[in-house]
Formats: C-alpha cells, sequence, structure tokens
C-alpha cells in the first residue's frame, strides 16, 4: 500500500469516528444502530451475517424494543470502520 492510499485510509477511519460520535450524542440507540447498518450498505440479515449478531436481536434493536448495551454499538461502529478501511 502506498503511503497516500494509507493516508486516505486513515482521513477516511478519522472521518467516519467524528461522524458517528458526533451523530451518536443526541440519537437514540435503535436510530444509531439503523444508521450504522445503512452505511454498510447491507440488509439486516447480511450485516447479521458479516457480525454474528442474531438477526431477530438486530430488528429488536432497530425498532426499540430492546437496547443493547453501550458496548456492541462502539463495535459496531469500530466494525465499520475497519471494513471500510480493508475495502480502501
Amino acid at each position: 500500500m502506498t503511503y497516500s492510499a494509507m493516508r486516505d485510509n486513515m482521513i477516511l477511519s478519522q472521518g467516519v469516528r467524528r461522524v458517528f460520535k458526533e451523530e451518536t450524542m443526541n440519537k437514540e440507540v435503535k436510530d444509531v444502530i439503523r444508521e450504522i447498518r445503512d452505511s454498510t450498505g447491507l440488509s439486516r440479515k447480511a450485516f447479521s451475517e458479516k457480525t454474528g449478531i442474531p438477526l431477530r436481536t438486530m430488528e429488536d434493536w432497530e425498532a426499540g424494543r430492546r437496547k443493547p448495551p453501550e458496548y456492541v454499538t462502539k463495535f459496531m461502529a469500530y466494525w465499520v470502520r475497519m471494513n471500510m478501511v480493508k475495502k480502501n
């Protein structure tokens, strides 16, 4: 990987981290989870399979029927960041 590509990946990662951090401060958890998943372009089923989170659990979180532990949203945002960096 060239220096330019590494720099671009780092900038992308920092930008995604900042956006998720700023956006999540005043939103409900269900909306944050949905936005994180939507940012990947994956369906609930595909996202569930990739992250290992059961589909029914994802559905319940996004519908607001259940609330995940705080570390889960952090894990999801981290997972998305790392996968975005790998693609670039």
